[in-house]
């Protein structure tokens, strides 16, 4: 094989009868096509001199591009340019595809993980994670990242960490809940008031308060979270326990 210089590297092979290799041109002589290479194979015929001189003299081919020249029954000469196709770099893309996108699937996973701790005893079971509250029966939302209420006063949207004095007497863990997982659905509360409209007055839903669902118990201002952070000390303990006597 011999390599030619041009502004990037080019290599050339010149085929004989003794270069017997996979695939035979039309004149009986055998070359290597192979499996990465495309279909846009150029071929020309001229004398060997200046063929070589055509095609390397002031060309620019890049690396991945390979010139076969062999030698017709006629005596004159072709060459095929083959434009082979960089797998390494399709490979790399692939890869950082690859990357990229469980990347962007692990940040998705962290901003919609599991909330359950951060969630208002009042809250309805069910969830585990939560954005906002929508209270149809005073057209309210609660915003569980914030832990602030949003609701409308003097024609505008006003957040808070407590209930307006309006509601100071609305009992929160009796009234139905429903779960929007948006960043502001108070922007869309036209919408929201008239499709859930039909659950004002309802009052069908567990509190995590009352429940005996212990995934709740990590919850710290639910009634039993102080005897689920003793048990997992004392489960804990035991572990390091059992740990030493199978030393």
């Amino acid at each position: 094989m011999i390599m030619a210089m041009a502004k990037t590297r080019v290599a050339i092979r010149t085929l004989n009868e003794n270069n017997r290799q996979n695939k035979q041109d039309r004149y009986g002589y055998k070359y290597e096509m192979k499996p990465q290479v495309n279909k846009n194979i150029h071929v020309f015929e001229q004398p060997a001199a200046s063929l070589m001189n055509s095609f390397i003299k002031g060309k620019t081919y890049n690396d991945h591009t390979e010139i076969i020249i062999h030698k017709s029954g006629s005596g004159s000469f072709q060459a095929h340019i083959v434009k082979r196709r960089n797998i390494m770099r399709y490979v790399l893309l692939l890869i950082a595809a690859v990357f990229l996108l469980s990347t962007v699937d692990a940040q998705v996973r962290v901003n919609l993980g599991i909330n359950i701790g951060s969630q208002p005893i009042w809250g309805p079971t069910g969830n585990d994670h939560v954005e906002n509250y929508y209270l149809p029966d005073i057209e309210t939302y609660y915003n569980v990242p914030q832990h602030k209420y949003y609701y409308q006063q003097k024609g505008r949207w006003i957040s808070s960490s407590s209930l307006p004095s309006r509601n100071r007497n609305f009992d929160l863990y009796n009234a139905h809940k429903v779960v929007i997982n948006e960043p502001t659905p108070w922007r869309n509360h036209a919408t929201n008031r008239d499709k859930y409209a039909s659950y004002k007055g309802q009052h069908d839903q567990q509190s995590i308060r009352d429940s005996r669902d212990s995934k709740y118990y990590v919850n710290p201002n639910h009634p039993e979270h102080k005897n689920w952070v003793k048990q997992q000390k004392q489960n804990k303990g035991n572990g390091k326990g059992n740990d030493r006597g199978n030393k």
